[in-house]
């Protein structure tokens, strides 16, 4: 039997008898790992990819108050209780690997704030910050406090001092490297990057290939534009620190996530889009805040693009997002 080549069969089923053969001493499924080399199946793995804890100031405010051990312990099927109802919790199928992505800003301060034993925990603002009676709707507790100095990105200095983040930092990295399983779990080191202008989401989760990655992360406090965050990565690359930017929410950025205009300004250049090509080549998909890529005004026809959608802004509960040119769809058709 012939197929298209002049290739026939018989030769391919002979290549596919031998390949088994030769893969035969290999662990199952990931043939060539003992010599070293790539695995022709080109395994799939699972884990999750954004997942924050009580050292971010949003999960913070929600009641989160899981550590870092916790969720890699969750990750890796064992049982572990919610922090916010005390319920047990066990996955039926542990990850393959997880990225904590804390954001930046304010990265670790949250649980050192109502930590006793933490010098910050003495500051008036982190009493302010341990009153069970205080309201997140209150614009005056702590937690819209923090939380309105993330969007209007202003850090409180007292909370984003020069060695207060990359003390935070490494505690992280040392929970990541002591969870880490060569061949069987893997964490990633990673974080999230909380561009916010506005209500408008521009979100980027961060994350290295290696097991020490940067001295610190980098803010939206230091700067919410993106190229600004893509000096950073390609400046950590000089510095052996591989990574890539993975933009999440588009859907809620009101069109400037997949803009083709640079951020906040006008038509963007080849090398402007060349620096976003190589520094973010993925995208998240979806999560809570609903679906980034597709939407009905682009995907008339597709009978799924209206699933749940998000209809507002983060945090800007009027506000229609623009979705013309925030879903990812027409990044790739326009490419």
């Amino acid at each position: 039997m012939k197929i298209e080549g002049g290739v026939t069969l018989v030769t391919i089923l002979c290549s596919l008898l031998f390949s088994a053969s030769a893969w035969a001493a290999e662990p199952a499924g990931e043939p060539g790992r003992s010599a070293g080399g790539r695995n022709v199946l080109k395994n799939v793995y699972f884990g999750e990819q954004h997942l924050h804890t009580s050292a971010s100031p949003d999960a913070f405010a929600i009641g989160t108050r899981g550590t870092w051990e916790d969720a890699y312990r969750y990750a890796m099927g064992e049982e572990v209780a919610l922090s916010t109802t005390g319920e047990k919790m066990k996955k039926s199928t542990p990850y393959d690997f997880v990225g904590i992505t804390d954001h930046a800003e304010y990265f670790g301060v949250m649980p050192r704030l109502i930590d006793p034993k933490d010098p910050l925990s003495k500051s008036d603002f982190a009493k302010k910050l341990a009153d069970k009676n205080a309201k997140m709707t209150d614009p005056t507790s702590a937690v819209s406090i923090i939380l309105h100095s993330i969007l209007t990105s202003t850090g409180m200095p007292e909370y984003i001092a020069p060695k207060m983040l990359p003390e935070n930092w490494q505690r992280y990295v040392k929970a990541a490297n002591k969870h880490n399983k060569p061949g069987k779990f893997t964490t990633l080191i990673a974080f999230e990057w909380t561009s916010i202008p506005n209500g408008r989401n521009m979100h980027r989760n961060v994350f290295f290939r290696n097991d020490t990655g940067p001295k610190a992360p980098y803010s939206s406090f230091d700067s919410y534009y993106p190229e600004d965050l893509w000096t950073y990565q390609e400046v950590q690359r000089t510095m052996g620190n591989e990574n890539f930017a993975l933009p999440h929410n588009g859907n809620v950025s009101d069109g400037w996530m997949y803009s083709p205009n640079e951020f906040l300004g006008g038509p963007m250049d080849a090398r402007y889009a060349e620096r976003q090509a190589l520094n973010e080549p993925l995208t998240e998909i979806i999560q809570t805040k609903g679906s980034s890529d597709t939407h009905p005004l682009l995907s008339p026809n597709d009978e799924f693009a209206n699933f749940e959608l998000f209809q507002n802004m983060i945090n800007v509960s009027h506000a229609q997002p623009d979705s013309s040119t925030a879903i990812s769809v027409r990044a790739w058709s326009t490419a």
